[in-house]
């Protein structure tokens, strides 16, 4: 927990919302992180965290009745973003360009017929290849950064 309260969440989730709400021009104050609640929290013991394979046990038992059981049952979600629908729509023509000239191809550490494929069977919708091509799409920036002249 305090591992979690000390990297992830101020190095990650909460970058992320308030990236997010800043952009909508919304002020967000998440209630559970209020100070005396994160101590209160810390000195909990572990049986009121975590029971068998349920976390966050005494929440979930507080919120009951108060918040539908199926959004207080259901499984955990993490701030994805959709990346994959972003290389098949708004993204698809820097794809299209990594693809018809790029810095990468020079380098020898990607094979392009592999990546053809992917591109091929992710905007085909046959198979989810955004880590690849999203890796792909960072590696061409970096490179046209890294060599781009004064």
């Amino acid at each position: 927990m305090a591992l979690d309260f000390s990297t992830y969440m101020s190095g990650s989730v909460l970058t992320k919302v308030d990236r997010a709400a800043m952009a909508h021009g919304l002020e967000v104050r998440p209630p559970i992180l209020d100070n005396e609640m994160i101590d209160w929290a810390f000195s909990l013991p572990a049986r009121f965290k975590v029971r068998g394979e349920t976390t966050k046990y005494i929440f979930k038992m507080a919120a009951r009745g108060h918040v539908p059981d199926d959004i207080i049952d259901r499984p955990k979600k993490g701030f994805g973003i959709p990346i994959a629908a972003w290389l098949r729509r708004p993204l698809r023509d820097r794809i299209g360009d990594i693809f018809a000239s790029s810095p990468v191809w020079d380098t020898g550490l990607v094979d392009k017929t592999l990546f053809t494929q992917w591109r091929d069977d992710h905007w085909e919708n046959k198979v989810d290849r955004s880590k690849p091509l999203w890796s792909l799409l960072v590696l061409d920036r970096w490179l046209r950064g890294t060599t781009a002249g004064p």
